[in-house]
């Protein structure tokens, strides 16, 4: 009984991993493609990004990888930053390598949203409205693929925004040397893998207090607009 209810715990936890993995990398994966085309660079709508089908995302090592450790990543977005032309040119590529960590930015703080109104935060010690209803079977469903969800998207945020920072660096530093996208792609992400290892602990503190200090702020002022309205 004991060894099924353990299996059937660790199941749950890889099915709401690979639900946030999909959702994130789908979402932030599709925006900045979106971005990019809107912006002049053609090159993620030619390779098949400009899509919502979550199987264009997945890398799989990327994947596997963040099923057994929570670290991973999706497939990066091919961007061709000699295809952004005209005045604002390093803007709008700022933008567009920026985009995606904009998109899992704003997904970090629906699900945090959700994780903190709904079940008292990742930690759940935070008390929630009183007119809140709970289904028991529902609920430990839904804070599963949420919880996943929240830590997942602000993890991936902070790796996004590290990509996106070493690709400029690449293309302003090394932009004579006309490298190809996807060498661009593969330099960013060996650093980005290789900060994240080296910082990892440090890395892992950051996020802690970043999400316990959000939390407490979106606890804070989801009470206040909630005894607005009458609860208590």
């Amino acid at each position: 009984m004991i060894t099924s209810l353990k299996s059937f715990e660790f199941l749950s936890g890889v099915i709401a991993a690979a639900l946030a993995y999909f959702i994130i990398t789908m979402f932030s994966g599709y925006f900045q493609a979106w971005v990019a085309r809107k912006l002049g660079d053609d090159t993620a709508e030619e390779e098949g990004f400009l899509t919502l089908n979550p199987s264009i995302y997945i890398d799989p090592i990327g994947f596997m990888l963040f099923l057994w450790t929570g670290f991973g990543w999706g497939k990066p977005v091919p961007i061709n930053p000699f295809n952004f032309h005209g005045k604002y040119r390093r803007l709008e590529m700022l933008f567009t390598y920026g985009s995606q960590t904009i998109a899992n930015a704003v997904l970090a703080c629906i699900s945090l949203w959700l994780m903190t109104t709904m079940f008292g935060g990742i930690t759940g010690t935070k008390p929630l409205p009183t007119f809140f209803v709970e289904h028991p079977a529902v609920m430990r469903a839904l804070r599963l693929v949420i919880s996943s969800m929240t830590i997942f998207s602000v993890f991936f945020t902070l790796y996004s925004m590290m990509l996106a920072l070493f690709r400029m660096v690449i293309i302003q530093w090394l932009g004579h040397l006309r490298m190809q996208w996807h060498e661009t792609e593969l330099i960013s992400l060996l650093l980005a893998m290789l900060l994240l290892f080296v910082f990892n602990d440090p890395l892992a503190i950051l996020m802690q207090w970043v999400v316990i200090h959000a939390e407490s702020l979106m606890w804070y002022w989801w009470i206040t607009i909630s005894h607005l309205f009458g609860s208590k």
